[in-house]
């Protein structure tokens, strides 16, 4: 049987499991399923309404108890983690308030009675996981139901990426007297789990850098966002904030403080990028005052990411290339990058979303002009023909299905965010929230785009079923026929003048 090492024998521990939990059960309920059932009112609770906080309560309970140091978090309601994967029960996180899956510790799923439904979410849970945590080899997973626990070690194996699962024979939230105790297997097991350390889950925490100065402003307060898609290894991308360094306070690292800025005459200069340090456009105080605060700083980056970055900053709603450094204790070529960031309340105007349109089109092509690998496709971030890259749900169909980017492909997935931005859904989103299959993706937007559209009466409605069109023909003969299996590419210029209509 799989052994947990954990430290909830000690009678100290024990006694204030036993506190804990009656205070949550109270002295009528024996078991969890009557907790349940008291708590909706019926004999038929609802696994979400009425399962899902109770059992977050108990976890609470427990953790207080033992005195856990990973962050309890409740992904179903407070918020899931990024990206796809799904809406996870209960995360056991490494740090506080970081839905992240590089952060993610430990996976916990409830069922009132299925324990198979419970591990075939932990499995697709524990693949995103491993895929954002590239150096982790195993992880504990735990599957709750009514009346039992079922821990499961999760083995991954890097080479092949298949995961292999042990599991512990199902254990009783019941003690022999029927009362849910600290006695309890499944309740002593559950302890253990939010007793134990993060490594001794498998989990390796990230290495994040030291604040520094960076052209002679602080770069401070870094946080994980994922770990990059480039083929350097260890690249990585961060949050963090550039400030400037107030005159009474000495550089905080004195070799990242010698740096020295190389300015350049702006955004499209072909100065070298020789030195430790390029700063870009460092004259302009009013640019320098945009990025006092936010920035995102990608580590390992190759010096074709650095120009090409360099080369599309002068395009409107796009990111901009601050400066281009090395990072103290990190040999790593990096970038600051100042985002494009819009924040809409509701949906912009359409004159708005239809210039973001054509102005990242633009963008779009003069990569492709001055980067792309052949003329209008590249290859995959990664190198690896079967692994995807981008963000799935606004990806193209044909990307989808590993083949090459494109300049269509890109325009493809334009259409899905400003079709985003325009209705706040879209038709296949939901896939893409529950599952973390590249080919169940495919099928879905597939079959969602296949259907006939409903664009509703608003002001965006001709706009983006006219660039809808682009890419889902429309024959006289009838169907949908998609432009990629049809060999019918989509230029630039067509996608510009669609969006140019509504200036």
């Amino acid at each position: 049987m799989l052994a947990f090492i954990g430290c909830s024998d000690c009678v100290c521990m024990q006694s204030c499991l036993c506190l804990g939990l009656l205070c949550f059960a109270g002295p009528d309920v024996k078991t969890l399923e009557d907790a349940v059932k008291a708590k909706a009112g019926t004999s038929n609770p609802n696994e979400k309404k009425h399962m899902q906080p109770l059992v977050m309560e108990l976890i609470e309970v427990l953790g207080d108890a033992v005195g856990t140091k990973l962050s309890i978090a409740d992904t179903h309601q407070e918020g899931p983690i990024d990206g796809q994967g799904g809406a996870i029960d209960c995360s056991l996180l490494w740090r506080k308030g970081v839905h992240h899956w590089s952060y993610l510790v430990c996976a916990l799923e409830f069922k009132l009675k299925d324990m198979l439904a419970a591990l075939g979410q932990l499995i697709t849970r524990c693949r995103c996981m491993f895929d954002a945590q590239s150096e982790r080899t195993f992880a504990f997973a735990v599957g709750l139901t009514c009346n039992q626990l079922q821990l499961y070690r999760v083995q991954s194996n890097p080479t092949t990426g298949a995961l292999y699962v042990e599991k512990t024979i199902p254990l009783s939230l019941e003690d022999a007297q029927q009362q849910m105790s600290a006695e309890a297997q499944g309740i002593t097991l559950l302890a253990q789990v939010l007793a134990a350390g993060s490594n001794v889950h498998g989990f390796k925490p990230p290495v994040v850098p030291v604040d520094q100065v960076v052209a002679g402003r602080l770069l401070c307060g870094f946080q994980l966002v994922r770990p990059g898609s480039s083929k350097v290894p260890g690249a990585t991308v961060y949050k963090a904030k550039w400030r400037q360094v107030p005159q009474q306070q000495p550089p905080i690292d004195s070799q990242a403080s010698s740096i020295q800025g190389v300015n350049t005459a702006g955004i499209g200069s072909e100065e070298s990028f020789g030195g430790d340090t390029m700063e870009v456009d460092g004259s302009d105080d009013e640019q320098q005052a945009s990025v006092d605060d936010d920035c995102i700083v990608k580590v390992g980056v190759t010096d074709k990411e650095v120009k090409l970055l360099q080369q599309v900053g002068h395009q409107p709603h796009c990111v901009r290339l601050m400066a281009a450094c090395t990072l103290h204790g990190n040999q790593q070529q990096c970038v600051i990058l100042q985002p494009c960031v819009h924040v809409f309340s509701t949906a912009p105007d359409l004159k708005t979303l239809a210039k973001l349109g054509s102005d990242v089109a633009s963008a779009i092509a003069e990569l492709f002009e001055d980067f792309g690998d052949s003329p209008g496709q590249r290859q995959s971030a990664t190198g690896h023909p079967r692994k995807f890259t981008g963000t799935p749900l606004y990806a193209a169909l044909c990307v989808l299905d590993y083949k090459p980017h494109s300049v269509s492909s890109d325009l493809e997935a334009l259409y899905y965010s400003l079709r985003h931005i325009s209705y706040g859904t879209l038709p296949d989103e939901g896939i893409f929230q529950h599952s973390s299959s590249v080919t169940d993706w495919a099928l879905a937007r597939r079959g969602a785009y296949t259907q006939k559209q409903d664009f509703g009466s608003n002001e965006f409605a001709e706009m983006i079923s006219s660039l809808h069109k682009l890419f889902w023909l429309q024959p006289q003969s009838g169907g949908v026929e998609y432009w990629y299996e049809k060999g019918v590419p989509v230029e630039v210029s067509d996608f510009k003048q669609v969006c140019d209509r509504f200036l």
